[in-house]
């Protein structure tokens, strides 16, 4: 009996995304991906995003795209990503600058304004503005944090009755991203 034990740990262990149900949803997919990276696993969440990536481009879903490009450029920003530097050095892909998931994180923007998702836009825009600060780019961080402001207006007109998101600690998201700027020394407008 140990040895089927044994036998059945080392088979799991070996593969990647064991204990991860299947799914053709990429949105499910995406969930899933953001699960594993939660609990360490960025090897098989890079794996769901590329699926999920490949199966809205197949579909030519914009909204689907953009939510996939920003999962991946998150995922790289990510300390688990760093985790497996030697994994991704070994594949040629590894590059733990803010560079790349900026790229991501562009693409996701991008995506976002062609499916007219001004939640999406807001939220891209957030995460690139704190990016950019990481990669030292001040005027890009300070505008793609008032861009962030600007999406939230258009969102909250497009959606008068949804509750967004904001940090906890923040009464209202112009207050979030004003202390954001004052933060990283965003002159005032």
């Amino acid at each position: 009996m140990r040895c089927f034990i044994f036998v059945i740990a080392t088979f799991i262990s070996g593969c990647a995304a064991a204990l991860v149900p299947l799914s053709s949803d990429p949105a499910t997919k995406l969930a899933q991906a953001k699960e594993l990276l939660m609990i360490k696993r960025a090897v098989p969440a890079e794996r769901l995003i590329h699926e999920a990536l490949e199966t809205y481009q197949q579909r030519q879903d914009n909204n689907g795209l953009a939510d996939a490009n920003a999962a991946y450029g998150l995922m790289i920003d990510s300390a688990e990503y760093r985790m497996y530097e030697k994994f991704w050095r070994d594949r040629g892909s590894y590059d733990p600058t803010p560079k790349t998931a900026i790229q991501f994180l562009q693409k996701a923007l991008g995506f976002y304004a062609q499916a007219k998702n001004p939640e999406g836009e807001r939220f891209a825009s957030l995460q690139l503005g704190r990016l950019y600060h990481e990669d030292g780019q001040l005027v890009e961080a300070c505008q793609a944090y008032e861009a962030s402001n600007q999406y939230h207006h258009s969102a909250q007109k497009q959606f008068p009755t949804h509750n967004f998101y904001v940090a906890p600690g923040a009464t209202s998201w112009e207050g979030m991203i004003a202390s954001m700027k004052k933060g990283i020394g965003c002159p005032d407008p």
